[in-house]
């Protein structure tokens, strides 16, 4: 995770982005957090979707972190693919909206998911969020299944500037279906 966030700074180098705002969503918002921890003034402002002040490991996760790298699983298979109604928040009225991000997901290999949870879960930023000096905006959807409510609260109220906002009908997908 550390080489990840190293990463993000060093591709903002390279594009020559002096402190930019950076939306990170799931994964994506735990690599900006801890870039910005680790040279926070490199980054302007966060805006963070489905990330918390710590991994949370509910039922959802557990299960995906089981099935993910012992269980080849067919990505054409839709009793399989159902699992991503959890992820929206509800089985989802646009049905071409929810192929298409179903389908991106697929594009990710089962190993790299399963070692994302796998670095995620081995972080805790509490401790470490009160010297975030960076504004933080926590987007949350309110049927994340993946995030609580608290563990979001958590994040915003443990730095120095952050607010969160709340996606009424949105899950962990929000930025997907409620852009």
């Amino acid at each position: 995770l550390l080489n990840l966030a190293d990463d993000l700074v060093e591709a903002m180098d390279r594009l020559k982005l002096e402190a930019p705002t950076v939306l990170g969503v799931s994964f994506g918002g735990v690599l900006a957090m801890e870039a910005a921890l680790r040279q926070p003034s490199r980054i302007g402002r966060l805006i963070l979707q489905g990330v918390g002040s710590h991994f949370e490991n509910g039922l959802i996760p557990k299960i995906a972190q089981w099935v993910l790298p012992n269980i080849p699983l067919p990505t054409d298979k839709p009793a399989i693919n159902q699992f991503f109604n959890l992820l929206f928040g509800k089985n989802w009225p646009d049905r071409d909206l929810f192929n298409a991000a179903v389908q991106q997901c697929w594009q990710t290999d089962q190993g790299v998911i399963s070692e994302r949870l796998n670095l995620a879960r081995r972080f805790d930023w509490r401790e470490r969020l009160n010297r975030l000096p960076v504004p933080v905006l926590a987007l949350r959807g309110d049927k994340d299944v993946m995030v609580s409510k608290s563990c979001c609260m958590d994040l915003v109220k443990r730095v120095p500037a952050g607010i969160i906002r709340e996606i009424a009908g949105a899950g962990h997908m929000a930025f997907a279906t409620h852009p």
